[in-house]
């Protein structure tokens, strides 16, 4: 079996909208950025993403020269599907300010917690959020918590940043009236 015939058969993590049940996100993890298995990867995928608003890509393990070239691979693939590269704070900080704009590929900042400053939700080279789980559980322990997932989520919004946490805030104990949900939330498995 070929690499490209294994990572058909990959498993794809789906996320659905909380607000448009036939919208959904999909994600797929890979154990490196190497240019040859991501574009064998997209490749794979796209029949099985047709329809998705994002396919998230997240690697295991990255450096920002791989991830840089993982952009450009991206790039020339011009998928009908937007990919967002799922980076973490330090990433963000590594190799925001070298990316170009691009209509095909953004980022998606990973485990936004309360220790998430501000001005790193807003980067230009940010397109979506996802809150880590532990800090959205503690969110619904801690008032204090809860309304800095609350900021967040409100800043995410007035930026334009697609959201996504563990599971719907209604669903769940809150301090607060959640007026803001997270726009996807994790598909639960069979």
């Amino acid at each position: 079996m070929t690499t490209t015939d294994l990572l058909r058969l990959a498993p794809l993590r789906r996320w659905s909208s909380s607000f448009d049940s036939a919208t959904t996100v999909a994600e797929l993890f890979l154990e490196s950025a190497s240019s040859s298995q991501l574009a064998d990867a997209l490749a794979a995928t796209m029949t099985r993403v047709r329809g998705c608003k994002m396919l998230i890509v997240r690697f295991s393990a990255v450096d920002d020269a791989s991830l840089l070239r993982a952009w450009a691979t991206a790039q020339l693939a011009k998928s009908p599907v937007r990919i967002c590269f799922a980076v973490d704070r330090s990433m963000l900080a590594a190799i925001g300010s070298r990316l170009s704009t691009d209509e095909h590929v953004g980022l998606l900042l990973d485990d936004v917690d309360d220790m998430t400053p501000p001005i790193d939700v807003v980067s230009e080279a940010i397109e979506a959020i996802r809150f880590a789980p532990r800090f959205v559980a503690k969110a619904s322990r801690h008032l204090r918590s809860e309304c800095v997932l609350d900021a967040l989520l409100v800043l995410a919004k007035n930026v334009g940043l697609a959201t996504l946490g563990p599971q719907s805030r209604a669903s769940r104990g809150s301090w607060l009236d959640p007026q803001i949900d997270f726009d996807y939330v994790v598909e639960e498995s069979a």
